[in-house]
């Protein structure tokens, strides 16, 4: 999710290549959010369509989307601009200027929009001849008139009905006249004073036709050649009630069926009498009457038709694809081989067999706490005095350091050195600690170097003591050290495998190396007391990793280059000819590879492929684009190296065979290519 701004939110959507229109459309109008990045791969048909792109951005306005392509540079970019997107080759490039552009966009179609439903002005040469009639007023009715059929009544107020007209006519005030109109009464409610004779009962047996036949005036012809200069919209009102919701007559009933003579606005025809017609009122009262239902669901009918049909068109000729799948012939090629993959080289040498190859190293440093497991001791050493007895009577001088021992302990003398004639004091300390060199008196003494005295104490040894402790030995640092080594160097392996994919190098596992860095460090160091109460002692170091690389796509090209070596000498072809073959389904397996030292690597591989002529798919799609139908199935057939006759899917598939064509447009046509195995392949 990006911010285009602090208070929106832009959902980016990813197409992918086989993705059409319709499901972009319905992803983009599903997603909640006004924003849209729309990320468009190379490829993809939209891409190439400037009639999508044009579709897709009237589709996405009126849905309310304000969108960026993200197109790559190319004919995409271009006509995602020509079709009025705005757009950009790059989703870094996607700032908050560029949505407010976005915006600006928007607004300037919403606005557009409001201008095409608002009064256009006239052009100036024009206005002045133009005459604007006052509007009648929303609330008054426009009157009908009736000139033919009329309203059914009983047979009693027939007679009355006729004068109670005429006498409404005669009330009706002059146009401009500030008197107070007088309210004319309803057809049919009071008549007693009607000058109209009654019906004659002999003549209803048929129904009137006067007026079924004959061209009828219209309404300002009639108000015209009755000089009327007023209309009494009150009567109007209450006759609008008298008629149907498609403005048809209603028929009222009663105990006779008669009907009115046909009326104007004022004035009548007195010499038609109203008859009595039976049952041929249906016909006479349904005369005329417009069927306004049938005519809008013609009008729907048709003009579904009709849009039907144009979508149809817009489809058949901006939509439909043509899939050319094409079988070649080919040999099939193996090799068994070994290559050196050495820095020394860019790219490959097909001469020398060397390959590119590359170093990469990763420092890694790290602490790791270990158990002190050897022992130390302390205390103090037991001292006293002897009496030294020289057995010959010559003078003897006993140095300092001399040895002394008794039943198996030793002693040293310190002090100053002792002569002795025949007897002499001399002071000893025990050579180690520990209670056990406190010595009881009139134990014997021997001086070695000198056989001839000897010694006795006649007093008890005394001070020595003796405390046994844990310390840090070296053989826990190596230890630790060499654990450690490990540990940093896995690490660094991991890291080092990661590395360089992007560049199309393969890792070689064999070639890792870590080495230590600098001195360990060991803390507290070796020979501390660790008491039960320190922390644990701890031992840290800096390590380096190194490893090699080789580069895969050099090994696969030189194996291409290889197998069209060995292809070229088997047919014994001239340099234009294999220029024109090419391998296909080529597969590269490294079965052996060996590090040496100087960081030479030996890689032994097996290659396979299929050797076929080249065909040049963008020409083939450029040479069919727009021929007819037959005419682009002949072109095929004559491409070289076919297994079979190509095959040829016209999109949507439920077409007949005459309503297909091939479309005028590249991005329409698609060209795939089958290298076709042989049953026996070439065995080196």
């Amino acid at each position: 999710m990006i911010d285009a701004t602090p208070d929106k939110k832009v959902v980016k959507i990813n197409v992918t290549i086989d993705d059409d229109i319709n499901l972009i459309l319905d992803a983009i109008i599903k997603v909640d959010a006004a924003f849209v990045m729309l990320v468009l791969p190379e490829g993809n048909d939209l891409a190439n369509s400037p009639i999508g792109l044009k579709a897709l951005r009237k589709k996405t306005l009126e849905k309310g989307k304000r969108m960026v392509l993200v197109v790559p540079q190319g004919i995409g970019y271009e006509l995602a601009k020509k079709a009025g997107f705005i757009a950009s080759t790059s989703q870094d490039a996607v700032t908050g200027d560029v949505w407010q552009t976005v915006v600006q966009q928007f607004d300037e179609y919403k606005n557009t929009l409001a201008g095409m439903n608002s009064q256009k002005e006239l052009p100036h040469h024009i206005e002045k001849k133009v005459e604007y009639m006052t509007p009648v007023p929303d609330h008054l009715p426009i009157p009908e008139i009736v000139t033919g059929g009329g309203k059914v009544i009983n047979e009693e107020e027939a007679s009355e009905s006729t004068n109670a007209v005429k006498q409404e006519s005669t009330k009706m005030p002059q146009h401009g006249n500030s008197a107070e109109t007088t309210k004319p009464e309803q057809v049919g409610d009071n008549y007693e004073n009607s000058e109209i004779p009654a019906p004659n009962p002999s003549n209803s047996k048929e129904p009137i036709t006067e007026h079924e036949n004959s061209e009828k005036p219209s309404k300002l012809e009639n108000l015209a050649s009755q000089n009327v200069t007023g209309i009494d919209f009150s009567k109007m009102m209450k006759q609008k009630k008298q008629t149907s919701f498609f403005g048809r007559p209603k028929a009222a009933t009663g105990t006779a069926n008669t009907i009115v003579p046909p009326q104007e606005i004022n004035s009548f025809h007195p010499d038609v009498t109203p008859k009595k017609v039976g049952s041929s009122i249906a016909k006479v009262s349904k005369k005329g009457r417009p069927n306004i239902f049938g005519r809008i669901v013609l009008f729907i009918f048709f003009g579904a038709l009709i849009a039907a049909a144009g979508m149809f068109s817009a489809y058949y000729y901006y939509f439909p694809k043509v899939h050319i799948t094409i079988a070649v012939q080919s040999s099939a090629l193996t090799i068994t081989d070994s290559v050196l993959a050495t820095s020394a080289v860019t790219g490959f040498d097909i001469n020398r067999k060397e390959i590119q190859m590359t170093k990469e190293k990763v420092e890694k440093n790290g602490t790791l706490p270990f158990k002190a497991t050897e022992s130390g001791t302390d205390g103090t050493k037991a001292t006293g005095t002897i009496t030294v007895i020289n057995s010959d009577m010559a003078s003897k001088t006993v140095p300092v350091g001399t040895l002394v021992t008794s039943g198996g302990k030793k002693f040293v003398v310190t002090g100053a050195a002792v002569v002795v004639d025949v007897t002499a004091p001399m002071t000893i300390t025990a050579s180690e600690f520990g209670e056990e060199y406190n010595l009881p008196a009139d134990n014997p003494f021997v001086i070695s170097g000198f056989p001839t005295l000897s010694g006795q104490n006649s007093v008890a040894l005394s001070g020595g003591t003796k405390r046994t402790f844990v310390v840090v030995g070296q053989k826990d640092v190596d230890k630790a050290v060499k654990a450690l080594q490990t540990q940093l160097g896995t690490e660094a392996e991991s890291d080092l495998s990661y590395m360089n994919l992007d560049n199309n190098y393969e890792f070689i596992k064999s070639s890792v190396v870590t080495t230590l860095k600098g001195k360990p460090t060991a803390n507290p160091a070796v020979g501390a007391e660790v008491k039960e109460t320190d922390e644990e002692p701890s031992v840290a170091l800096f390590t380096t990793t190194t490893a090699l690389y080789y580069h895969a796509v050099s090994l696969s090209q030189l194996a291409e280059q290889m197998l069209l070596n060995k292809y070229k000498a088997e047919k014994n072809l001239s340099a234009a000819d294999a220029s024109r073959v090419s391998i296909e389904k080529m597969s590269v397996k490294a079965d052996k590879v060996t590090v040496a030292k100087d960081d030479k690597v030996t890689v032994e591989f097996t290659a396979n492929g299929l050797a076929t002529s080249r065909l040049d798919i963008d020409k083939i799609r450029n040479e069919v684009t727009g021929k007819k139908w037959p005419e682009m199935l002949e072109y095929l057939s004559k491409l070289p190296s076919l297994e079979k006759a190509p095959e040829v899917k016209f999109a949507p598939v439920w077409l007949p065979d005459w309503a297909r064509y091939v479309p005028g447009e590249v991005s329409r046509i698609d060209v795939r290519v089958n290298v076709v195995a042989p049953t026996t392949p070439i065995v080196p």
